[in-house]
């Protein structure tokens, strides 16, 4: 893999990961996403974490979804940087 290509899905896998940690721990404090943070990070993460949600089984009121995408973004991670 080229150096270019290698550190471009490096910084897009962290960015990923600091969006999606970002919006785990922003819907502890605002769980409406009322504020313009939390809708940003909303309209940024809902295409990755949707798709993952709907695969997982219910488990009531706790959404897995973004642990289960961090934990696949820091294994791509992972992977790329060796």
């Amino acid at each position: 893999m080229g150096v270019f290509l290698r550190n471009f899905v490096e910084v897009l896998v962290t960015v990923l990961f600091f969006l999606v940690l970002g919006r785990a721990l922003i819907s502890w404090v605002d769980p409406t996403y009322r504020t313009a943070a939390g809708r940003w990070l909303l309209r940024l993460t809902e295409p990755i974490l949707a798709p993952v949600r709907r695969r997982l089984p219910g488990s009531g009121a706790l959404d897995l979804s973004a642990f289960v995408v961090l934990l696949v973004l820091g294994a791509i991670l992972r992977v790329v940087s060796f």
